[in-house]
């Protein structure tokens, strides 16, 4: 008889997982289905995606090569690719179905993360509210709207499946299950190489909610150098994870470089780092604590030396509460442990690009907060409070989160509003101003480029655009200074090459051109335009034998393109001929 109703017990509680498993689902479709009306936004998704013929080129064995091997806009993640390119696959390169995919994932995290939570500590209904306050959070509208951050959310889906295999594994050790643990640290790493810190994440599971301390001491039967043996163990078993993360981040780091993405201790000293980091730390407590005026970039600025060490003080005072509640609420000084660790690899210390904090940043520390908080509330009140508690945070949550995504629908939406709510933001003046001159408004357009210009003088983005925008309205002069200055920030700038190239051009320069167009094409040997100006030049300026191969050299990459094979034809014509020049070299392109 008890032997049946514990079967029926655990048919319900089995039904009842499952029931709020759905609803996780389907509360993440519901707040987030209008991003498959929305656009690709020009940060980003032109490289990953719009201008990116690897991932537009859907799945196949080029691709996937280039996947492996590529060090594209300074990452290394190729099952993030791959993911994207099978979307192209299946549904072309329309942004409405790549959103979708995101929102789908980030559902499928929400659901994995309530199943293992619940599974490692036997509580469902604290499981589900963590898991209902990961899935709707405005912090995490930057991760899913964004069809970049794909990575985001299924590195975040490969870490979920990580953590429940974990979970199994402690429960019974078996070398499958440990492999498979592997496995899936392997397939996040390759999609986001930022949970590189799951070995402490492990670590911090044994402590809580698995025990596994406890049980080893126990299973020592009290003997210190039985019990030093089982501690060992636990740490020995991570030693795999270890390596492999520091394999991965070590091609990170070389891929960042490859870039120019690292920033250097001349430009940010070791000290301005660590104060940033500090305060850091407090800023996303305050952002999601108060998840208002958000943006997709927040600039990287000094931070006062009393805010660093304001930051400091806060987290050595709380690190230490949570240390001395270790025995009677250790959920504590697991959530709080996570939240730091799992920060770290993006809290500051190791600078790349010029933001300061992102809120897709907190996708996985997130998780430490709220177990912290859940737990925390749960026991400090009565069930009814509790749960009346959550249902009011979620509402709110629903709410805000479903305001923030509106800014997404569109680069112009999503800048604009970036400068309402942030200051001094070169980024979004750029950004907006590619927008505003893609649509033909070239007047504001500069104005913005200016403005970023004025802002951060060294960031070469701005300065070839705003190079751009003078040699659009016939000012070579002027554009060729910008496109010099780029060039001065970032020597291998391949665009910048191309465009200080054209602009001597314009001025009848050809021989100085044909020497950044030359350089432009070592840079980036598959920049078509470039390399067929470089033809051009070189056709101008009497040298046939060079043009032709460069004419062929585009035919390759471009097969059947008209203008390319004309122009072979015309030159392949001259050399049979005698003849030493096609074209004026007077005459602009």
């Amino acid at each position: 008889m008890a032997m049946a109703l514990d079967r029926v017990s655990a048919l319900r509680n089995r039904r009842s997982a499952i029931f709020a498993g759905c609803c996780l689902i389907v509360a993440v479709l519901a707040v987030y289905s209008p991003v498959g009306s929305y656009d690709f936004i020009n940060l980003d998704d032109n490289e990953y995606v719009t201008e990116n013929p690897f991932v537009r080129g859907g799945i196949n064995a080029e691709n996937v090569r280039w996947a492996f091997t590529a060090f594209h806009s300074g990452h290394w993640h190729p099952l993030t690719w791959l993911s994207l390119a099978l979307d192209c696959t299946l549904f072309g390169a329309t942004p409405g179905a790549l959103h979708l995919v995101n929102v789908v994932l980030h559902a499928a995290n929400a659901a994995l993360l309530f199943s293992w939570l619940a599974a490692a500590t036997g509580s469902a209904r604290r499981s589900a509210v963590v898991a209902a306050l990961f899935a709707l959070h405005p912090l995490r509208v930057e991760s899913v709207a964004w069809v970049t951050e794909r990575k985001d959310v299924l590195s975040g889906c490969f870490l979920m499946l990580t953590l429940w295999a974990y979970v199994g594994y402690c429960r019974k050790p078996t070398l499958w299950r440990y492999t498979q643990v592997i496995a899936g640290f392997a397939c996040a790493l390759l999609a986001k190489p930022v949970v590189v810190t799951v070995p402490f994440m492990f670590l911090l599971l044994d402590f809580w909610p698995l025990g596994r301390h406890r049980r080893v001491a126990a299973e020592s039967s009290g003997h210190d150098a039985g019990r030093w043996r089982s501690l060992a163990g636990l740490l020995l078993e991570k030693i795999p994870f270890l390596l492999l993360g520091l394999a991965t981040l070590a091609v990170t780091v070389t891929a960042q470089r490859a870039a120019g993405a690292a920033v250097s201790n001349a430009q940010l000293p070791l000290d301005m780092r660590v104060e940033a980091a500090a305060w850091n730390y407090l800023a996303y407590i305050g952002k999601t604590l108060w998840p208002v005026d958000l943006a997709v970039f927040y600039p990287l600025h000094p931070v006062p030396a009393w805010r660093g060490a304001l930051g400091g003080l806060a987290i050595a005072v709380l690190t230490l509460l949570a240390y001395r509640l270790r025995a009677r609420r250790p959920y504590v000084l697991m959530g709080w442990l996570w939240f730091l660790v799992t920060l770290l690899p993006v809290i500051g210390l190791v600078q790349f690009g010029g933001q300061g904090i992102a809120d897709r940043f907190t996708y996985i520390p997130h998780i430490g907060l709220f177990v912290l908080a859940v737990w925390t509330l749960a026991d400090l009140s009565s069930e009814r409070t509790a749960a009346c508690g959550a249902a009011v945070v979620l509402c709110l949550c629903v709410v805000i989160t479903s305001w923030q995504l509106r800014f997404w629908r569109d680069s112009i939406t999503l800048f604009t509003r970036a400068l309402a709510v942030t200051s001094d933001n070169f980024m979004a003046h750029n950004n907006l101003g590619v927008e505003l001159a893609a649509r033909g408004d070239a007047e504001a357009a500069e104005r913005h480029y200016a403005e970023a210009v004025r802002i951060n003088p060294t960031w070469p983005e701005a300065q070839n655009n705003l190079g751009m925008a003078y040699a659009v309205g016939g000012d070579y002069a002027r554009a060729r200074g910008h496109f010099e200055q780029a060039l001065r920030v970032r020597p291998q700038f391949a665009v910048a090459e191309n465009n200080l190239a054209t602009a001597l051009a314009f001025e009848g320069n050809f021989d100085a051109a044909v020497e950044h167009y030359t350089r432009a094409v070592q840079f980036m040997p598959a920049y078509v335009d470039a390399r067929y100006a470089l033809a051009d030049a070189l056709e101008r300026t009497g040298h046939l034998e060079q043009a032709a191969q460069e004419y062929q050299r585009v035919i390759e990459e471009r097969p059947g393109w008209p203008p390319a094979q004309q122009r072979l034809q015309r030159v392949t014509a001259a050399l049979q001929e005698g003849t030493t020049a096609t074209l004026p070299a007077d005459r602009v392109p």
